[in-house]
């Protein structure tokens, strides 16, 4: 990252008026206009590189995913970068890990993160609780849990509808983690969930 000091980060920012529409995949190489607009001692703050249109901003051309899986500390090579991969066998797939934060190299820490369930309650008024954690990261794959009767059928629960709540907590597990619980009508006579995202281009 760019730092005026070795400590401070450096944010970049599209310009007013640039033509751009998306972000770009990084890491990404820059150009544009340098500027510090702190005038409080200690001048640590508000240091910007502002774009002027996209053809300043260099894209390595990687998703988000790729740069994580293939960049370090992990440095997954050929297959076992790949988005349904389970290079550490421990039956969570590097999309997964990508979304929850865990280390698709160590397998003995999936149980921490993967997500959890709770059944509390008792008929008619039993509710299941899931509580995931979802980088910021991974926002882009849209990843969502599901919930099935049987396995087979699967729908996204909708907050406010047929008793389902869903309530985001913003960096709950440090900066960049979000922590996301789900709340669902527990009354029938089984029923599954499952967290899910497809990999994008």
């Amino acid at each position: 990252p760019l730092s005026d000091d070795g400590v401070t980060t450096l944010n970049a920012f599209i310009h007013s008026g640039s033509t751009a529409m998306t972000s770009p995949a990084f890491p990404a190489a820059i150009t544009g206009v340098f500027g510090q607009f702190d005038n409080a001692t200690p001048f640590t703050a508000a240091y910007r590189i502002q774009p002027r249109d996209p053809a300043d901003i260099l894209s390595s051309g990687l998703t988000p995913f790729q740069t994580w899986a293939t960049g370090a500390p992990y440095n997954l090579t050929g297959n076992d970068a790949l988005f349904d991969a389970d290079p550490d066998q421990d039956g969570v797939s590097n999309g997964i890990e990508f979304i929850v934060g865990s280390n698709p190299t160590l397998a003995n820490d999936a149980s921490a993160f993967i997500p959890n369930v709770t059944v509390t309650g008792v008929s008619p008024s039993r509710v299941a609780t899931v509580v995931y954690r979802r980088t910021d990261a991974s926002i882009y794959l849209n990843s969502v849990l599901e919930i099935s009767p049987d396995l087979l059928s699967w729908e996204e629960p909708i907050d406010g509808f047929n008793g389902a709540s869903i309530v985001v907590d913003n960096d709950f597990y440090g900066v960049g983690i979000d922590k996301v619980t789900v709340t669902l009508d527990a009354n029938g006579p089984r029923g599954f969930a499952r967290l899910r995202a497809v990999a994008t281009p």
